[in-house]
This record gives C-alpha cells, structure tokens and sequence, in this order.
C-alpha cells in the first residue's frame, strides 16, 4: 500500500491511466464494497423482522459500514488523484455518495424518533437505495469506459448490473420477508422478539393480533410488488443488455441475483433469522428482454412485444410459483397499468440510447459495430458497440 501511494498518490485531473492490472484491483475493490454492502442490508432486513434493537453499530449495520468505508476510500483515491475514472463517471459516484451519506444520519433520526421503521418504502430507507443506485450506476460507467477489452471487464459489467438489479429488487423485500412472518404466526411460530412486540403493542395500544402483524410485515399494496419489480427488473435488465451485449446477458443477470437469494435463504434458515420468500419468477423477465433483442426488429415492434411478453408472462410466473410455492399477494389487475409504463420508458430509452451510445464510442475512440455478439466478440471490443437492434 505504501508503494502504491507513494506511485500513485499525486493530485490530477479525472481521466488520468492507471495499468490495466492495476485498474483491475481497483474495479475489484469496488465489486467488494458492493458485495459487503449487499450482503449488510440483506442480514439487517432480516433482523429488523425479530428484534427491535436498531443502532448504528448492530452486526449488519457493522457490514453495511465496512462496505461504505470502502466505497468512500476508493471515491476519495479517484477524486484526490483522478486515476482510474472518467469525469462523468466520478460525478455519478460522488452523487451516489453524498446522497446516502445525507440518508444516513436521517434514517437514524427518524429510528431514535419513530422507533422501528421496517418499511422498506420510507423516505430515508428509498434515499439510501437511490444513493447507492447512484454511485453502482457511476462505477459501472467507469467499468465500461476505464477497464481494458477482456475477461474481467465482462465479468464486472455483468457483477455490476446484478448489485445494480439487487438494489433495485431489495424494497419488495419487504413484502417477500413479510410472507413468511405471516405464515410463522398463523403456524403458532412467533419469529418476533419481546421488544418488538411490546414495541408494536405500544403502536396500536393493545395486545398484538394477526392484524396488526400483518399491518407490520405486509404493508404496502398489493398491485405495487408486481408493479415495481416487473418494471424496474425489466428497465434495469434492457440496459445490461444493451451495454453488454452478450445473447443471454439479461437472462444471466437474473440468474445470479436468483443464486444469490436462494444461497441466503439456506443462511438465514441455518442461523435461525427470518428467511424471504425467493422471487423466481423474474427469471422469465430476463428471458423476455433477451428474446426481444434476439432479432433485429423495428423498435416499436420490440418495445410494445417486448413489454407484453415479460408483463404476460411475469404474471403467469407469479400464479405458478404463488401454487407451487410462496410468494407475497399478488394484485395482478395492475398488469396493465405495468405494461402501459413499461412501454412508454423502453420506447422513450430505445430513442435516447442511440445517440448516447455514439458519443460515448466517440469518447473512447472506437466504431461501433452490429452483427452476432459472443463472447469472444465481447472480449475483443468495448461492449458498447453492440447495437442492440441487430445484437445476436
């Protein structure tokens, strides 16, 4: 560490090169922060479902922070020297920053005023997840213009759209957490500790009944779960696809974040918190984006189909895993509602794209090119040269 400073410690401009093996320890580093701050607000979640014990410095709190420590050294080290990050990049991260350190001191005033505020919904809880969405999305650009063609780089595109993904599924984690509170009381399975109870119990100024327990763990309406997570699954996987090009980038990205969640439902079931529910039916939004850039089809073709299929079939999905499995409740008249947005944003996207793309393949002095993307097409050109439109 020592060596590197003394190199690399000196004030510049943004834009400035590191060695592309040293831009990639970089890279890793950020994938770290974001992994040990995903992982922190899935255990505190959880938490906040059995104990009302909420400070600064509880155990996914502690997680959480180590990834915020990190995050901010590394913005530090970018601003104070300007190696390894473009200008716009460091602004979206810097932004990113400020607003979840701005959040943090307000969900803490509002905990010490209010109590526990489980709500995923609040406006200090959604100040925090805009953050972080934020900073992903200027760490992700800074991957895509700073990191040299190859492996990795496909590689940390493809980790960054997932924290990136995750992010934005967290808030319906409180209805997928819910679920199983709900069902663990009318099993006879209280999952609540004392203080939260007695905590609840002091809201509504009597005894705990299913009513209330379903006022705390299922509060928001029915229509938003499917509304928000198939819209904004969908805008968030059209992008990866487009700036990553691979034929089943979208698909895969779903994947791991399917992985990842089912991998901390055995953990939390193994150390005893409060498990969620695992939102299986996304997979078929992933295949839904991929399918409507498998073919170069006019865009007003691939937006309308493209939104009908992942709206269809992301509500089939719900009922079979809501028969098979469990799910949160579902208010599956919303779906036209969700299609009607869902097309109105990718059309306006699949407009404003283009010419962005340009000018950024301009910036990184490289054409832009069409035509069957592989991975080995991936690893010998920026990933943004695939067109979308005629992308394999």
């Amino acid at each position: 560490m020592r060596t590197f400073l003394r190199t690399y410690w000196t004030r510049g401009e943004p834009g400035r090169e590191l060695p592309a093996r040293t831009t990639v320890r970089i890279y890793q580093l950020w994938l770290l922060a974001f992994l040990l701050k995903s992982l922190g607000a899935a255990w505190d979640i959880s938490w906040h479902f059995q104990s009302l014990r909420d400070s600064a410095f509880i155990p996914p709190h502690d997680l959480n922070l180590l990834g915020d420590a990190l995050a901010i050294a590394l913005i530090v080290f970018h601003t104070y020297t300007g190696y390894g990050i473009d200008k716009a990049s460091l602004r979206l991260t810097q932004t990113g920053m400020i607003t979840f350190l701005v959040a943090a001191p307000l969900d803490e005033i509002n905990h010490r005023i209010n109590g526990l505020d489980i709500t995923t919904w609040s406006p200090s809880h959604f100040l925090l997840f805009l953050g972080t969405g934020i900073c992903m999305a200027g760490v992700t650009r800074g991957a895509m213009v700073n990191l040299a063609a190859g492996r990795f780089r496909v590689f940390a595109l493809l980790a960054m759209f997932f924290f990136i993904f995750e992010d934005a599924m967290f808030p319906n984690g409180q209805q997928e957490y819910g679920i199983f509170e709900i069902m663990a009381w009318d099993a006879g399975r209280i999952e609540a500790k004392s203080d939260l109870l007695a905590f609840l119990a002091n809201e509504i100024h009597r005894a705990p009944d299913r009513a209330a327990i379903l006022q705390f763990a299922l509060p928001i309406p029915d229509w938003f779960y499917p509304l928000w997570g198939m819209v904004s699954a969908a805008l968030i996987l059209i992008v990866a696809r487009r700036v990553i090009g691979l034929r089943w980038a979208a698909t895969s990205i779903v994947g791991i974040y399917l992985a990842y969640k089912s991998i901390l439902w055995v953990v939390l079931v193994a150390t005893g918190f409060t498990k969620s529910a695992v939102p299986f039916w996304l997979i078929v939004i992933g295949l839904a984006i991929d399918a409507a850039y498998r073919w170069p089809l006019p865009w007003l073709v691939r937006v309308v189909g493209g939104s009908a299929l992942a709206i269809g079939l992301g509500h089939a999905a719900m009922l079979v895993q809501d028969s098979v499995g469990v799910l949160p409740p579902v208010g599956h008249f919303i779906a036209p509602v969700s299609f009607v947005v869902l097309a109105v944003l990718w059309g306006l996207g699949e407009r404003w794209w283009p010419p962005y793309q340009r000018r950024l393949m301009d910036r990184l002095g490289r054409r832009s090119t069409s035509g069957a993307t592989g991975v080995a097409d991936v690893e010998s050109r920026h990933p943004l040269a695939d067109s979308g439109g005629a992308a394999g």
